[in-house]
């Protein structure tokens, strides 16, 4: 199963509920996972890539059809506090 968007670099996984709030998470300096991998964990903690998320979602019921790549937007529902959070993190982001 699926459990986290998550992007890696330079051995170390940077994980969140999607991959936009992972790029643009402020701690880290502008643009640095920007040529990251993107991809999910699964719940036995495991990275896996898109295509590899979308066969798991698929086989254990996620989503409805096989994708090509998965994407968080895919699993994971947007509540209208998550696009609050997101747009005064680009907010904040920007105001430095």
């Amino acid at each position: 199963m699926i459990t986290l968007a998550a992007i890696g670099k330079n051995g170390i996984v940077y994980t969140g509920k999607r991959h936009a709030y992972i790029l643009n998470d402020n701690r880290r300096p502008k643009g640095f996972l920007k040529d990251g991998t993107q991809g999910f964990i699964t719940d036995e903690g495991e990275f896996v890539n898109r295509e590899q998320a979308a066969i798991i979602a698929f086989e254990c019921g996620q989503i409805d059809t096989l994708k090509k790549e998965l994407f968080s937007e895919d699993i994971i529902e947007v509540t209208k506090e998550d696009v609050d959070n997101y747009n005064k993190m680009i907010k904040d982001w920007s105001d430095d």
